[in-house]
């Protein structure tokens, strides 16, 4: 993507600077960061139980890139809400309504942390369960407002879909195929705390 292309659009002119900034944000955040630490979570019997300073490897890799996404997130949202306008129509609106509520979905998902019960606790399979599923839930819901928010900017700016579909669409897939894949070439998930338990 060239930024240096003025027969469309001037991103220096008003907020489409800030858009791009935006979209890209997002497409690290969730089609990179986070969904790499799912991966990492999901499939930690990879990892063969090893350890780094007493504490298991895929514990520290899905931290770090669960850090890495919201943080990444998080910026991409302030940005929007500082530079952007409110939209007037009722996708660009959508758009708006979607990212409010992917936020607290996120932010319920990071506090549910502080109410983890303890490994050996009688509760842990009910809170290993609940945290996959808000946790599918949101990226499913990042993931279709990223696709929302490239129609709207295509509609406002008439920027090409293929720059900003390809590496969204080519990212998601990409990670279910590795999901697949390991699943397929990895040895099955045989009991519950072999899920992702944070």
């Amino acid at each position: 993507m060239s930024l240096s292309t003025t027969d469309r659009i001037n991103v220096y002119d008003d907020s489409s600077y800030w858009q791009y900034i935006h979209g890209a944000l997002m497409l690290g955040a969730w089609c990179l960061f986070i969904p790499t630490g799912i991966l990492i979570a999901r499939h930690k019997h990879v990892f063969n139980g090893r350890k780094i300073l007493g504490v298991d490897v895929w514990f520290h890799g899905h931290r770090l890139f669960q850090f890495l996404g919201i943080g990444t997130f998080v910026s991409s949202f302030t940005i929007a809400f500082l530079t952007m306008n409110k939209p007037d129509h009722r996708i660009g609106h959508a758009h708006y309504i979607i990212g409010i509520i992917l936020m607290g979905l996120t932010g319920t998902q990071a506090l549910s942390l502080l109410i983890k019960p303890t490994k050996n606790h009688s509760l842990r399979w009910v809170w290993n369960r609940t945290h996959r599923a808000y946790g599918i839930l949101t990226l499913a819901t990042a993931w279709a407002n990223i696709y929302i928010g490239i129609y709207c900017f295509h509609k406002q700016s008439d920027e090409n879909y293929t720059r900003w579909i390809l590496p969204a669409a080519g990212s998601m897939f990409l990670m279910l195929m590795m999901d697949v894949l390991l699943c397929v070439f990895f040895k099955p998930i045989e009991n519950e705390e072999n899920f992702i338990a944070v």
